[in-house]
């Protein structure tokens, strides 16, 4: 069996977590009143005596409008609802 060094392993994900990504930062702008919409979907494990029809499955959709932003400021504003 070979022996396998984990030193270059450790090197490597040191050098990764710690380097800075920039094509995380947005350029986009927000202005105060944007609205947002989002969907989202996935699966529950549960466990019934009571037949379901959809087996865990489930979607969502997200709607919200900004009522107050400023840039910079440490709060903001929005209301937000979920179906």
């Amino acid at each position: 069996m070979k022996r396998i060094t984990i030193y270059p392993l450790i090197w490597l994900l040191l050098i990764g977590f710690t380097s800075a990504v920039s094509a995380q930062e947005s350029t986009y702008k927000k202005k105060p009143g944007y609205w947002t919409l989002g969907l989202n979907g996935g699966f529950a494990y549960q466990q019934s005596d009571v037949p379901t029809r959809f087996d865990g499955f489930g979607l969502g959709l997200t709607l919200g409008k900004n009522l107050y932003y400023a840039p910079n400021a440490p709060f903001s504003f929005s209301a937000r609802g979920r179906l």
